[in-house]
Order: C-alpha cells, then sequence, then structure tokens
C-alpha cells in the first residue's frame, strides 16, 4: 500500500480510538497536529472514563439514529434481505436505495473511530472532531477491535449465504481480462489467471495463492463454507434470521 504523508506514525506511537484524535504532523510525525493536542487534552481533562464515550457511540450509531440517517444495526439487516450477492456485497453495485453490506461495515469503522464523512449516507459522532485509526483505512488493522469487527463482517455474510443457501456457491459477475483495464488491475489479484481468462471465484486470489505455495492452489470457492470447509460456526447475536425474515 502506498503510504500517504497525512497518515504516518511514528515508531511507538499507540492506537487510539473515538473520541480521541490520532492526526500526526505530516512534517514530524512523532507530533501530533495542533487540533488533535487540543482535542485529546480537552478530553483527557473532562473524560474520566473515555471508554464509556465509545460504547456510547457505538450504541448510539447502531439504534438511535433519525432520518435521513440510517442506524447501523438496520442497515445489517437491510443488506440482507438483497438476494444477488454483488448487491448485496458491494456499494457500487448496490442500486435502488440497497444498502450493502460493504456500507454498513464502513459505517461500523468510523463509529468505532470517528471522522464520518459530512454526508448524510454516514452517521454523526456524538462528540465532533475525533479522528481514531479504525476510521482510517491505512490504520484500521492496528486496532484489535478491526478484527472482532471483521468477525461480525463474517458472520453477516454466513447469515446472507445461509438465508438463501448459496453455502458452496457464489454467482458473481466475472471480469473478463482481454480488457486491458480489468486485466491490469485483476492481474494483481488473480497471479495464475492468463490474458484470455474470465476471472471468478474459481481462480486463486493473491493471499490464498502466496499462503499455498507448497500445496494445491487455494481459491475462494475452498472456503466458502464456513461449517464443512473451515470447521466453524456461528452462534446468534443480536441479528438472527427470524429477525430478518
Amino acid at each position: 500500500m502506498k503510504q500517504t504523508r497525512s497518515i504516518q506514525k511514528a515508531a511507538g506511537y499507540t492506537t487510539c480510538r473515538y473520541p480521541f484524535s490520532g492526526l500526526m504532523n505530516p512534517r514530524n510525525p512523532s507530533k501530533y497536529t495542533t487540533n488533535s493536542q487540543l482535542q485529546n487534552n480537552y478530553l483527557n481533562l473532562l473524560l474520566r472514563y473515555p471508554e464509556d464515550y465509545l460504547n456510547q457511540n457505538i450504541v448510539h450509531s447502531l439504534n438511535n439514529l433519525h432520518h435521513p440517517l440510517i442506524p447501523i444495526k438496520e442497515m445489517y439487516e437491510r443488506c440482507l434481505d438483497i438476494d444477488n450477492y454483488n448487491q448485496f456485497s458491494n456499494i457500487v453495485s448496490a442500486t435502488g436505495g440497497q444498502i450493502s453490506l460493504e456500507q454498513a461495515s464502513i459505517n461500523m469503522l468510523h463509529t468505532l473511530g470517528g471522522n464520518s464523512p459530512p454526508s448524510k449516507e454516514f452517521q454523526i459522532e456524538l462528540v465532533a472532531g475525533s479522528h481514531g485509526d479504525l476510521g482510517a483505512k491505512e490504520m484500521a488493522a492496528f486496532d484489535p477491535l478491526f478484527f472482532l469487527h471483521m468477525a461480525n463482517v463474517d458472520r453477516i455474510f454466513w447469515l446472507w449465504q445461509t438465508k438463501y443457501q448459496v453455502n458452496t456457491v457464489l454467482q458473481a459477475v466475472h471480469y473478463n481480462t482481454r480488457r486491458r483495464n480489468q486485466a491490469k488491475e485483476w492481474s494483481r489479484a488473480f497471479p495464475n489467471a492468463t490474458g484470455r481468462s474470465r476471472i471468478g471465484y474459481e481462480y486463486s486470489t493473491k493471499p490464498l495463492y502466496i499462503w499455498s505455495r507448497q500445496s494445491t492452489k487455494q481459491s475462494p470457492m475452498d472456503i466458502i463454507d464456513i461449517v464443512n470447509q473451515l470447521n466453524y460456526r456461528y452462534t446468534n447475536g443480536s441479528i438472527t434470521l427470524e429477525q430478518t425474515a
């Protein structure tokens, strides 16, 4: 990933979460920006238990937003109503007011990190000015909360698979690499595809390709069924298939 100056962090930097700010001075990544210093100093003086504000922001964003904003729990529920995989899975494919799993996931990350874009599609935080690392794609994976969040995204995907009985195959748009722009973009993700390949989930993607060099090549189709192929399952959470039926 190409690093941008705005998210450079010096060695020893500690990941921060909402409502604090982790923006560093681009000229000196070991120092906070002036706005971050003011935000963090004020909160440290004001808040006795800062983690309570994160918990309150999560509850607020999941349940208590009002039109035109959409509570994130409702976003997750609405994406489960989409029976087409492409439209269910990503923002670009969603149409006609549909809310994809990707959109719900992004909104949740901004709730955990703060710094929601000024758009009606995103929630408003209870405390303004936060720039936690979970709200920045370049830094999100450095916070352990990111992996809990992505486990929940995986659980929602499993609920969708179970609801529409697609635990062994996905019907998605194929990409033909004979188109020049697509060939350049997709060759990075599918190293074993040829110039005339019709790329789909049967091809080894790069992480799986590298991981399985010493054995049989793996593709997304080899890990699509979490119960029978990966040997794990999820118990009921706050969203169940009964609620979305």
